[in-house]
């Protein structure tokens, strides 16, 4: 007997791929910021260059920068925060120790 449930085609999973990136991304931040507070100092110049397009929309918005900036420090090493830099080096937005 043929089951009439249709299996996922590659349109589906491509929706999967796609959604779970636009959520996994930007919630990644946070543990990602968490592991290079405790990691080597040259592991906090990499987040602003991996997540590039989060650290802009942290300039351009107070509100959502408020909130990544508590979601990156919570489970940061006690000694590590977000700077806006306005030397006009690099990122706007850095991480220090």
């Amino acid at each position: 007997m043929i089951s009439s449930r249709k299996t996922p085609g590659v349109a589906f999973w491509a929706t999967v791929a796609v959604v779970m990136g636009l959520v996994a991304y930007p919630l990644s931040f946070g543990p990602a910021c968490w592991w290079a507070s405790r990691t080597s100092p040259k592991g906090e110049w990499n987040i602003p260059a991996f997540y590039r397009p989060i650290v802009r929309t942290m300039s351009a918005s107070n509100g959502l920068c408020d909130f990544m900036e508590w979601w990156t420090i919570i489970g940061a090493a006690s000694n590590w925060v977000w700077v806006d830099r306005h030397d006009g080096h690099g990122p706007r937005w850095c991480c220090v120790k």
